[in-house]
């Protein structure tokens, strides 16, 4: 059966580019590296799909000080690249990524059969050269031949069917999305193998193909899983050097890549928890790029001849997570059970508020967990509106006139001014008659807590997503998915109607079915999109893209 082929058209995908220097050429959007077979392109649009949203053109701020025109510099193919980041990786293993800060490093070390564009939304064959479907369920890729592991042994068939065997069978893995839903894989020939899928599914490429990574299976044998997640082997354009946790962790250029060659030497990546900290690195120029400027940092150093600064409207959404007893955690706040509470907590957040004063504009309101970059966002769902008094009449309905008391977890550090935002929101709560315990802890402590199902009452979180979401559904509001605070059987049918049909109308009324019955029954209240904000050293050539991934191996140094 031929793959049904849509093209995505995505508008809203923008960057907004401030300098002091006044405007200056912007690199081009990613492409495919040199070398690799034409791309496949993504299935048609179905007629029912919601459009994303037209952006604006990108702007430009007004120069702080007259502009002095530079003469472009040579690239700098020895340089060294210091990124700053809040938090460090987590893990490094494919098989254990949990976690965008460590699944931007590891891309770059290793690589899976397809990728997608996340400008463009087309399928970008990398270590295979083509697919095809012999049926619904069998995923038939030819692999390219050539290309070698950073050790210098070939990629192989047998590597592709060892990495979905452990994807699927260690017990360590963490790809829930995947796990369930891959029956097995069969190799054809020396070039072919096939993966076949225990239900149909159709976003494959984007969600599997892209997430699960080839590594040697010789090498990951002999060190076995953490060793491999301590010194990862892969094919990317970048190898692994060292990992100092918390401290540094540096790659550098892999000069046998099969594709196009990075121009960027080394890469160091250096967390620096502390906003301040991680400003005044960029600007003594210890740091060459920085994640997550605050607004009014950002504000500042568009005064600067030295720097710019970058924002892009990403795919993540910040909301207030709810444990509703209904999950795998055995522990939870008794009042979070009854939804009318947790509608009153939607009710009792000034959303607006949060985005004008605390992030200083730089959020998008949003009513459901998808953006409308995603394939399935519903234009016509309405956020949750703001009433206090509506809340405190909730909590009256549900038995508890003088209010509630209910645990708060905050991450500091993680996201764009978390910490901030989170006590904006107890402020609010509170005035509404929901007091909360608030505990805001660095983000490794936090994470553990609500990987390890300890969250008993409510908690901040942000969660990315590919363009095509089944599998972000299918990860955070299946059962069989995390399922760690919420369970619920309609949610459940609705997903797997989804994710178990070629029919693009099907899917898309089943998506926005999903999304008013997640806001209606009430474990997330939805904060706001992310907006990524990047200040960089001008010698930096780098365009950031909604998938937060930076895409450093498309970047380059200038003399």
């Amino acid at each position: 059966m031929g793959r049904v082929r849509r093209t995505i058209y995505l508008g809203a995908l923008f960057a907004l580019t401030v300098t002091a220097c006044g405007p200056s050429a912007q690199p081009p959007p990613p492409e495919a590296p040199k070398g690799k077979a034409a791309e496949t392109a993504a299935p048609a649009k179905p007629a029912e799909a919601a459009k994303p949203a037209s952006a604006p053109a990108a702007t430009t701020a007004p120069a702080a000080k007259p502009a002095e025109a530079k003469p472009a510099g040579a690239v700098d193919t020895e340089a060294r690249v210091v990124v700053s980041q809040a938090t460090d990786a987590d893990t490094l293993h494919f098989i254990l990524l949990s976690s965008t800060n460590s699944q931007m490093i590891a891309r770059l070390i290793m690589e899976g059969l397809y990728e997608t564009d996340p400008l463009s939304g087309k399928f970008i064959p990398v270590l295979a050269e083509s697919y095809r479907n012999p049926d619904p369920k069998t995923w038939e890729f030819k692999l390219r031949r050539g290309v070698k592991f950073h050790n210098g042994d070939p990629v192989t068939v047998q590597d592709v069917a060892y990495s979905y065997d452990i994807a699927v069978n260690d017990p360590k893995s963490r790809l829930s999305t995947i796990k369930p839903n891959i029956e097995g894989t069969e190799i054809v020939d020396d070039s072919t193998i096939r993966i076949k899928t225990k239900v149909i599914y159709p976003s494959f490429i984007d969600n599997i193909a892209s997430s699960v990574k080839i590594i040697p299976a010789n090498y990951a044998k002999q060190v076995g899983t953490d060793g491999f997640n301590l010194k990862p082997i892969g094919s990317g354009p970048y190898k692994f050097v060292e990992w100092a946790k918390d401290d540094h962790l540096t790659l550098t250029r892999n000069d046998d890549y099969w594709g196009d060659k990075a121009k960027i030497k080394e890469i160091v990546w250096k967390p620096i928890p502390d906003a301040a900290t991680r400003v005044a690195a960029l600007e003594t120029g210890q740091s060459d790029l920085i994640v997550h400027l605050p607004p009014t940092e950002a504000q500042r150093l568009q005064a600067s001849r030295d720097m710019t600064i970058k924002k892009v409207p990403s795919m993540r959404t910040i909301y207030i997570g709810m444990n509703t007893g209904t999950g795998k955690a055995e522990t939870v706040d008794e009042p979070l059970k009854d939804v009318r509470v947790r509608h009153a907590i939607q009710r009792a957040i000034d959303y607006d508020a949060i985005i004008r004063d605390v992030l200083k504009g730089d959020g998008i309101r949003v009513a459901s967990t998808l953006v409308p970059a995603n394939w399935g966002f519903d234009k016509d769902l309405k956020p949750i509106d703001y009433s206090p008094d509506e809340a405190k009449k909730l909590l009256a309905e549900a038995g508890y006139p003088n209010g509630i008391t209910i645990d708060f977890d905050v991450p500091s550090g993680r996201y764009l001014l978390d910490r901030e935002v989170g006590e904006a929101v107890a402020g609010q709560l509170a005035k509404a008659g929901i007091k909360t315990n608030l505990a805001i802890q660095e983000w490794g402590a936090f994470y553990d807590k609500y990987l390890g199902l300890k969250d008993k009452g409510i908690y901040l979180l942000g969660v990315g997503k590919d363009i095509y979401p089944d599998g972000h559904f299918f990860t955070y509001y299946h059962s069989k998915g995390r399922g760690f605070y919420f369970s619920d059987p309609d949610v459940d049918g609705l997903i797997d109607k989804a994710l178990s049909t070629l029919d693009e109308s099907v899917r898309m009324d089943a998506f926005k079915q999903l999304q008013r019955v997640l806001q209606d029954k009430a474990h997330w209240a939805y904060l706001y999109e992310q907006m990524d904000i990047y200040g960089f050293r001008n010698r930096l050539q780098f365009e950031p893209t909604p998938d937060e991934f930076m895409h450093l191996e498309k970047s380059q140094v200038t003399k």
